[in-house]
């Protein structure tokens, strides 16, 4: 079986499209090769984060391209991730990672009182909605995605995304079909 990841990403850019654009969103565009280094990068984080194949993290991200980058660096390392909203964003089974962005500030509300909350959570930093930091708990993504540079994660044999959820499948679909994803 051929890794999900693997199918969407790196096989575009070992036959050639690397310079294709594979993502538009949040006013940007990321081509097959930069999407691939981003995922292989956050890939390396979760691992270093102590995720590993089977691991569940929580992904509480709007449609931007980190939450795309995410789920297929979940994928690349086997592990699962689960899309929340406000209602399931404190799961009853621990959970090591959680991903979002400052943005979401429900989020932030959520863990506050939560009575279990994620071993790590990852935040993408927006200008205006600063997420302060727990020290020991939060990481800032942009400082993480620099370490995650440094040893990025390779494709785990066999690791797909269980189950495809809409919006991801929506997400995954066209990446491996080689077209653009325009997040809107």
């Amino acid at each position: 079986m051929v890794p999900t990841c693997f199918e969407a990403l790196d096989t575009h850019v070992i036959g050639g499209a690397a310079d294709r654009v594979a993502l538009t969103g949040a006013g940007q565009t990321w081509t097959y090769a930069r999407l691939l280094e981003e995922v292989a990068a956050f890939g390396g984080v979760l691992r270093h984060c102590g995720v590993t194949a089977g691991d569940r993290v929580l992904v509480a991200l709007p449609a931007v391209p980190e939450a795309v980058v995410t789920v297929l660096a979940c994928a690349r390392i086997g592990a699962t991730h689960a899309l929340v909203d406000p209602a399931t964003l404190v799961p009853d089974e621990p959970v090591k990672v959680l991903v979002t962005a400052s943005s979401e500030t429900y989020v932030a509300e959520r863990l506050e009182t939560a009575d279990r909350v994620p071993d790590v959570v990852l935040v993408k930093q927006r200008a205006d909605t600063p997420w302060p930091l727990v020290e020991g708990r939060d990481y800032d993504w942009d400082v993480v995605m620099r370490a995650g540079r440094t040893d990025p994660a390779p494709c785990l044999e066999g690791a797909t995304v269980t189950p495809y959820d809409e919006p991801t499948a929506a997400w995954v679909q066209p990446l491996v079909a080689g077209a653009t994803l325009d997040l809107g």
